[in-house]
């Protein structure tokens, strides 16, 4: 686990696990393994990956259902050339090559090149631009 209280600019960030960052994740790559529950208000980069980490603790899987609470990526703006993404929940996501995977949910994909939706995946509008 992260916690990054304002905005964090990198060449390469890599985490397993869960992030909160309270500002701007910028990267030239980004691979996240989603494995708790994460926050980033916005993030950019060149190639952006977000996978989920299946889990096989069983205490966890147990605590996330009375909780109600899913290992997913919240944000608001993802923003990147070639992206994939697979359990993110976002706001807006622009790039050129978008990939909406597995248990994502995402209100806006602006796209100039591809958008390819998984059939698990929500999203509620999408513009090739």
């Amino acid at each position: 686990m992260i916690t990054i209280k304002e905005s964090c600019e990198v060449e390469l960030f890599q985490l397993n696990g869960a992030v909160e960052v309270d500002g701007l994740l910028s990267a030239d790559r980004i691979e996240i393994k989603v494995g708790h529950h994460s926050t980033v208000k916005e993030m950019g980069g060149e190639r952006i990956t977000v996978i989920h980490q299946s889990s096989t603790n069983f205490i966890k899987k147990v605590l996330n259902m009375f909780l109600k609470r899913n290992d997913v990526l919240e944000a608001d703006i993802i923003e990147g050339d070639d992206i994939h993404l697979e359990a993110t929940k976002a706001k807006l996501v622009r790039g050129n090559k978008v990939v909406i995977g597995d248990k994502c949910q995402i209100e806006r994909v602006e796209y100039t090149g591809s958008l390819d939706v998984h059939e698990h995946a929500k999203v509620l509008g999408s513009e090739k631009l």
